[in-house]
């Protein structure tokens, strides 16, 4: 008898085990499947790595409201631009401000751009290529030749864009 007491408390007991354990450790619906989905539609997954093989690496910012529009622009330093803007205002021969008058942007060319001189007029349309960067010190600054006021007024965003490529196409005006 007290062998059928302890089989039949075994068995009751995993009877109940593989009832309850559906609802404490649901399956997931993709656990059955044999196929992976990606997270992100387009982009193929697989043991090539192809979707890894850009993790880490910020996309460009193709739009100027995402860097006059952030509060901190730190958080975008070291992000690519590809920007088609129109450019607002020569600061001096080796930069340029973009954007409206009360949240521009320096456009500074960098050492290995394509320009000797800032190729820009007011209102011209203007393509850059480059990174957000967060300033230099004042003494690097000196060569920009941008007016107190300028420097002021940058010192205030704390960030800048370095120009790799500048595009311009019309004339814009004087």
């Amino acid at each position: 008898m007290k062998y059928r007491l302890e089989a039949a408390t075994f068995a009751l007991t995993a009877a109940i085990v593989a009832g309850v354990s559906p609802w404490v450790y649901p399956r997931s619906a993709s656990a059955s499947k044999a196929t992976v989905q990606p997270d992100i539609v387009g982009i193929p997954v697989g043991t090539s790595g192809t979707a890894a093989a850009n993790e880490g690496t910020p996309a460009s910012i193709t739009e100027f409201d995402t860097i006059a529009g952030t509060l901190d622009g730190h958080q975008l330093v070291g992000h690519k631009v590809d920007l088609h803007v129109v450019a607002q205002e020569g600061a001096s021969a080796r930069a340029f401000w973009i954007g409206g008058a009360d949240n521009r942007v320096l456009v500074v060319l960098g050492p290995d751009s394509h320009h000797q001189r800032s190729p820009v007029r007011r209102g011209q349309p203007t393509t850059i290529a480059g990174s957000v960067q967060r300033l230099p010190k004042a003494s690097e600054m000196r060569s920009w030749g941008l007016t107190p006021a300028e420097a002021a007024e940058l010192a205030d965003r704390r960030i800048y864009i370095r120009a790799d490529s500048v595009t311009t196409t019309g004339h814009g005006t004087h």
